[in-house]
């Protein structure tokens, strides 16, 4: 969440939620649609850096921003949150800290950018470079062009965000990894027989299980909910727990991964939507139906990890379910490539709103939306559709009825 979103971020994930939200509505089934944004990434911080402002401030003037756009286009939302809240810190913790006494995250050495110029660690967007995969811009630890990870120190031409320059070398640092192999079996079985993604990227996602790997979950920065050690090493004790205590000087100074507590956001929204009260756990637990609507570049996440994260954060207390179906779409593209916030690419909420009503926006990106394949936006399609079939065919047949 960084900046208003543009139609590719409509189209990517909020309308077909949305708009299932509402088929789900008229057919008497009940449901919640949750969202919110993701406020723990590096762009947040590194603006609250360049303007001298706190992250909190910052972020809360971007949420609300956001959600305004989205309202403006008539969305409907049961809630519109942010991860920075205590629910999800809450419900963040509680995962962290199963997942650790459980054995499915543990610590590693990972050799990390370094700028010698700020005397810090760079993770994630403190330091841009040209992708090894395919040239493009690439951001930490993801191509923006080809939506594939990457590591740091295979990214070429490194420079620091902070400083602008490229007086980096590579250090050791530890973090915690999340085991992304325990539960392959159970993901492959899973992406098989309950067909949670749409057939033209199940290859992808069954690649991506059999590819993957341990996966770090904290990071050298600030801005992020803290690690909870002090409560993890007090239940290694009490129950006697074969796993080693987490050393609290080592962790202070480190948070947890934006796309850590991002999707557990979604049961933090959940848990806010109710007050916290245990009627959150009738969404979440193996009776429940859970529909995602994502972007093909947050395929990984959502298909891998977060199933892994929900998986062995089960417990007596409530055994979550996996993903019933993931909408996921491709990308929406404008002249130059995808639509893209960081590139200031494309057509902007405000801006669309500003031109044309709301039923037109959502009348062409529903009929467009980029399913299959990436999908050219058109200034000339997108008059054609409002004109011929919105205005004529469906008005006419409106007007007649």
């Amino acid at each position: 969440m960084h900046g208003v979103p543009h139609l590719g971020n409509f189209a990517g994930s909020v309308l077909p939620a949305e708009l299932y939200h509402r088929y789900l509505d008229l057919v008497g089934k009940e449901n919640e649609f949750v969202c919110g944004g993701d406020v723990h990434g590096t762009p947040l911080e590194l603006e609250a850096m360049e303007r001298d402002k706190d992250p909190r401030e910052i972020k809360d003037k971007q949420n609300k921003k956001v959600k305004e756009a989205y309202e403006s286009l008539n969305v409907d939302f049961s809630i519109f949150s942010d991860t920075h809240s205590d629910y999800n810190r809450k419900q963040t913790h509680d995962m962290f800290e199963e997942l650790y006494c459980t054995g499915l995250i543990h610590e590693k050495t990972q050799n990390m950018a370094y700028c010698i110029n700020d005397e810090r660690f760079l993770p994630d967007r403190y330091v841009e470079g040209e992708c090894p995969h395919c040239g493009g811009l690439a951001r930490g630890d993801q191509c923006d062009d080809c939506g594939k990870l990457v590591q740091p120190s295979e990214i070429k031409n490194l420079e620091c965000q902070i400083c602008g320059e490229n007086n980096i070398e590579f250090r050791d640092t530890d973090h915690l990894f999340l085991d992304l192999t325990a539960y392959k079996d159970e993901l492959k079985d899973w992406v098989e027989n309950e067909e949670p993604v749409p057939e033209n990227m199940k290859e992808q996602v069954l690649h991506d299980i059999d590819e993957a790997e341990d996966r770090s979950i904290t990071r050298d920065q600030n801005w992020g909910f803290e690690i909870p050690v002090e409560r993890v090493n007090q239940r290694i004790e009490e129950e006697n727990l074969e796993v080693d205590k987490l050393d609290a000087e080592k962790y202070d100074n480190k948070v947890l991964y934006v796309w850590f507590d991002a999707p557990i956001g979604y049961i933090g929204f959940t848990r806010e939507l109710y007050d916290d009260k245990d009627k959150w756990k009738k969404h979440w637990n193996q009776d429940a139906e859970t529909v995602y609507s994502i972007g093909k570049d947050n395929t990984i996440f959502h298909t891998v990890i977060w199933p892994t994260m929900l998986l062995g954060a089960s417990n007596e207390d409530i055994e979550y379910s996996l993903p019933s179906y993931e909408f996921i779409q491709q990308y929406l593209m404008w002249e130059e490539g995808a639509f893209s916030k960081s590139r200031n690419r494309g057509v902007f909420i405000d801006e669309a709103v500003k031109h044309y009503p709301a039923d037109y926006w959502r009348f062409y990106i529903a009929k467009m939306l980029p399913t299959n394949h990436d999908t050219n936006f058109s200034w000339k399609d997108f008059e054609s559709e409002v004109n011929n079939v919105l205005n004529d065919t469906v008005g006419n047949f409106v007007n007649r009825t």
